[in-house]
């Protein structure tokens, strides 16, 4: 959610001015488009910045960002993300002699030990070491994980992308409530 930081005293005037000619009702949905309006900018930011933090491609990072809006009755917008864990197979996985490399997290890694089946749709698997339950011995597989959405949303870098927006809101609740006030 944004937060309005400290404006200067005219800004402060000019805007409770504005919200007293056009009443609670008109000014608070002025108000929530401008947050609408911003967040949808911020969302931009954040998406392109999980990109680079990630390596997850664009269309998978917004299908998988939601964007909650405001009204005039809930003054508050969000950006959520869900969803689990990409599996290794999205960032590139390769099958060498000594594992396999993929770049999670925008860099590349090596995964000693590890292989791709490509029966299981190309999904990269470890070994456990662990019993088996359907062959009965000591060779269960696990599969291998890269980055979650909900987790890096909430990096440091996601979040300053998300909270520069705050100071914007105000200047575009302004011109939203002028926007009113020329057309009435």
């Amino acid at each position: 959610m944004f937060s309005v930081r400290e404006v200067g005293e005219d800004a402060r005037l000019q805007f409770e001015a504005a919200v007293y000619r056009l009443g609670q009702g008109k000014a608070r949905s002025a108000f929530s488009r401008a947050m609408n309006h911003e967040t949808a900018k911020a969302r931009t930011r954040v998406n392109r910045v999980l990109r680079r933090q990630t390596g997850i491609k664009v269309g998978d990072i917004s299908r998988a960002t939601k964007f909650l809006r405001a009204y005039p009755n809930k003054l508050q917008a969000e950006i959520n993300a869900q969803g689990d864990p990409f599996p290794l197979k999205h960032f590139r996985a390769r099958q060498f002699k000594y594992g396999v490399r993929a770049n999670p997290w925008n860099t590349s890694r090596r995964f000693p030990g590890s292989f791709i089946i490509r029966s299981i749709d190309g999904n990269v698997f470890h070994r456990t070491g662990k019993l088996n339950s359907k062959s009965g011995r000591m060779n269960a597989i696990e599969k291998m994980w890269g980055p979650s959405l909900p987790r890096e949303i909430m990096q440091p870098d996601p979040l300053r992308e998300f909270d520069m927006g705050g100071d914007a809101v105000l200047n575009r609740a302004m011109h939203e409530l002028r926007r009113i006030l020329d057309g009435a």
